[in-house]
């Protein structure tokens, strides 16, 4: 029924049989639709399946959950961690390694183990751990002996029925600007890379989509202002990040080699302006001296009058509980709005807490916000 219900429109009438054993089965078939077609053809180019590369960047949680519930499996062994493994040999060494590169996406690292012939992949214990805080909210009870004991007990998420809907597969862009990056990390090798900057204010970088939203900025040694993405640089010119620092006046925020500023940029044309905020605005939710993030009662006045809003909310004390404590939670900068969801801080940014999974920060996403908004 689990899988039924996450199918949605596209499932089929229900239909009850016996198996050659006796048992009682039920099954279910989807309907006709352009989005099983489009998907088919995708996985099945030449009538037989393979994996695409297309698969890279579009496997999300729930996808994930789906897949480790099928080919997944949980290896529990006396004295060691748990582990997690696919069972991939179906498919030849290059379509393994393009599942490995869309685990990648999700920050699962994972090796390829060969057996008899055939590919299998393998995740450490600190992969597989975040595997599972990723799935475990939308495992059915009936499939979490795939979970470790202490991710057991919930009801499997899903969608509510009024929310089922699909986002389109590719949407025409227009690249509008195309400008020079350079790598926050030094390297031997010389080479000149390029963003491109699309219609929905969105970049391309070293091949990846960069949603334009995080940004920090700080003030090197020599005086210099940095603008970073997540990872990566961007030199100065014409284009959402540093217009936005100029329109704020952020350098004026900062001292010279000591202090950082982090925050989120939001407005029309950029992840399709989900708050509807008439103009291009900033949220900071941290300020750095040295790297270290500070509590907010050490924030210059003028980082303060732009900060992110705080929820009146009590940290929940399990990953499950958070997920489900910001589901339908609204926004306070527009009110009426989906929130995306909440971040958690610790005061003392240097001491984890057991309610953070010995993190200090830990963000909780609202499963509503992400099937509303495509992710």
């Amino acid at each position: 029924m689990w899988t039924r219900k996450a199918l949605g429109p596209l499932a089929g009438q229900l239909q009850y049989a016996t198996s050659g054993y006796g048992s009682s089965m039920v099954r279910s078939r989807t309907v006709k639709s352009p989005f099983i077609a489009h998907a088919f053809r995708d996985f099945y180019p030449e009538g037989r399946k393979i994996v695409p590369k297309s698969v890279v960047g579009r496997l999300d949680p729930i996808s994930l959950a789906v897949w480790y519930m099928d080919d997944g499996s949980l290896s529990v062994s006396e004295g060691q961690e748990d582990r997690a493994a696919f069972a991939t040999d179906g498919f030849s060494l290059e379509e393994n390694e393009i599942l490995q590169e869309a685990l990648r996406c999700l920050g699962l690292d994972s090796s390829l183990q060969l057996s008899k012939g055939r590919w299998h992949i393998r995740l450490n214990c600190r992969s597989a751990e975040k595997l599972f805080l990723m799935v475990a909210p939308y495992i059915p009870t009936v499939m979490q002996r795939k979970l470790p004991a202490r991710y057991r007990g919930g009801p499997g998420w899903l969608p509510p029925d009024n929310d089922a809907g699909f986002q389109p597969f590719l949407v025409p862009i227009t690249i509008e600007k195309v400008g020079v990056i350079r790598s926050g990390k030094p390297s031997t090798l010389q080479m000149t890379k390029f963003d491109l900057t699309t219609g929905t204010s969105n970049f391309f970088a070293n091949q990846t989509l960069v949603h334009n939203s995080s940004c920090t900025v700080f003030s090197d040694s020599s005086g210099e202002l940095r603008v970073c993405g997540r990872g990566w640089e961007l030199k100065d010119g014409d284009n959402v990040y540093w217009n936005t620092v100029r329109a704020y006046g952020i350098e004026s925020w900062l001292h010279k080699g000591t202090t950082g500023v982090q925050f989120e940029i939001f407005g029309p044309g950029i992840q399709k302006n989900p708050l509807r905020s008439p103009t291009v605005r900033v949220a900071v939710f941290d300020y750095l001296i040295h790297g270290v993030p500070q509590p907010r009662f050490v924030w210059p006045r003028q980082v303060l009058a732009h900060t992110t809003p705080i929820h009146d909310l009590e940290l929940c004390s399990s990953p499950a509980g958070a997920v489900e404590q910001v589901d339908g939670l609204t926004s306070l900068i527009t009110p009426g709005r989906r929130a995306e969801g909440v971040v958690w801080h610790q005061t003392t940014p240097t001491i984890a807490c057991m309610e953070l999974d010995q993190r200090s920060t830990f963000k909780a996403i609202s499963n509503s916000y992400l099937v509303k908004t495509g992710g």
